[in-house]
């Protein structure tokens, strides 16, 4: 038996005292970049960030709408269900731009105070 099934048991497990793999090697460089993000960003400067975000997606802009979205509720599922066709097809249509405009707006308008502000709160435990 070579030395890598050695270090298994009759089910392929490792057993115990094994110190695994070198892991990913590009996690240390991303955990480093998070750390200095945090280290360079207040928490005053955060909430101002996710304010203009905010302001920006009330105002009709789309790409900031999905942005504080999917950071509020999480990334949607693609789905094919009715009400997703029917915003598709109100996008595509003539008025797409404005529509969009006010479904974004209105969307966005469901995010309370308090969900916005858990988010920067999230953001500040980590520092």
């Amino acid at each position: 038996m070579d030395e890598r099934n050695s270090q298994r048991n009759a089910l392929g497990q490792f057993l115990p005292g094994n110190k695994g793999g070198p892991g990913n090697p590009a996690a240390a460089a991303v955990a480093r970049n998070r750390q200095a993000l945090l280290e360079a960003v207040s928490v005053s400067e955060l909430r101002e960030v996710v304010r203009s975000v905010l302001e920006q997606a009330l105002a009709g802009d789309i790409q900031a709408a999905k942005l504080i979205l999917e950071r509020c509720c999480g990334r949607a599922e693609p789905s094919t269900t009715a009400p997703t066709v029917a915003i598709q097809n109100v996008m595509n249509s003539g008025q797409g731009e404005r529509s969009g405009q006010v479904l974004a707006r209105d969307i966005v308008a469901r995010i309370t105070a308090e969900r916005a502000g858990r988010l920067i709160e999230v953001s500040g435990d980590q520092s």
